[in-house]
């Protein structure tokens, strides 16, 4: 995996974008870091994260989990860092963010 991008760029990072060769990536974010755009409650400690996935389209993601039965916290949002993003909780209630570039 190679880091695409680190929030902030210049000190200790909160958020880091990983993306592998054939272009899937991942991202993880420190406690705290982001806006509970999720709306569950952030708590420290080792059973509280939050999971970035990327796709090519969060729209179709989102409907395919909704049909399988997982939780939509955060409906497919334009964000003005020019990506789309929702969240989802897994089966233990943790938010997962599904994001792509706009």
């Amino acid at each position: 995996m190679t880091m695409t991008f680190r929030y902030p760029p210049d000190e200790e990072p909160t958020f880091v974008s990983l993306t592998l060769t054939d272009n899937s990536g991942l991202a993880l974010a420190a406690h705290g870091a982001t806006p509970p755009y999720h709306g569950l409650p952030m708590r420290p400690g080792a059973n509280s994260f939050e999971l970035c996935v990327f796709t090519d389209d969060v729209d179709d993601a989102v409907t395919g989990l909704r049909t399988a039965g997982y939780r939509v916290l955060y409906e497919p949002t334009d964000q003005p860092w020019n990506e789309r993003m929702a969240y989802v909780a897994d089966p233990d209630g943790n938010a997962v963010m599904i994001c792509a570039k706009t």
